[in-house]
């Protein structure tokens, strides 16, 4: 899972979890997305997204929007987030996955977006907000009923789709 809040000045305004993924877009389809990704903190600026949003997933999430956007699937054992810009207006701009001990900061560069958790709560996100996402440090207990049971599901929805 993961740990999303939203940083407005020194004040908290929002928090949340995530099984699957964090989506930050424009409030309106015509507009940009601009957003600044740093890694482990707000001076280690990683690089600035010009997109339709941007997604971060944990990898249970891998297999949902992120895959849509053009995102790698991640296997739900690997301890890691996936950075996938949706339609990005730059050619050099591919999906990263990060270890699961990373931090990530994203500061929207423009007005009028939001952000989108598992597709379920949103929140306006303003010009300057710090989108912080972490791995949320509780552990999630899943069924499985075979050792290989994610890559053949995989593997079965591929081949039939």
């Amino acid at each position: 899972m993961l740990d999303v809040e939203v940083k407005r000045g020194n004040k908290i305004i929002f928090k949340s979890y995530a099984v699957n993924e964090a989506t930050l877009l424009p409030k309106c389809l015509k507009k940009i997305g601009k957003y600044l990704l740093s890694i482990d903190s707000l001076d280690n600026e990683y690089n600035e997204y010009r997109a339709d949003g941007l997604i971060i997933s944990s990898p249970t999430g891998s297999t949902a929007h992120s895959l849509s956007a053009g995102g790698p699937i991640v296997e739900p054992l690997v301890n890691s987030m996936i950075i996938t810009a949706i339609c990005p207006h730059a050619f050099n701009q591919r999906s990263i996955v990060v270890g699961g001990d990373r931090e990530l900061y994203i500061r929207i560069l423009n007005d009028d977006q939001l952000i989108d958790v598992d597709g379920r709560i949103d929140k306006e996100l303003l010009k300057d907000d710090i989108v912080k996402i972490t791995k949320l440090n509780k552990p999630v207990d899943y069924i499985t009923f075979d050792k290989n049971g994610f890559l053949n599901n995989i593997k079965s929805k591929i081949k039939n789709m």
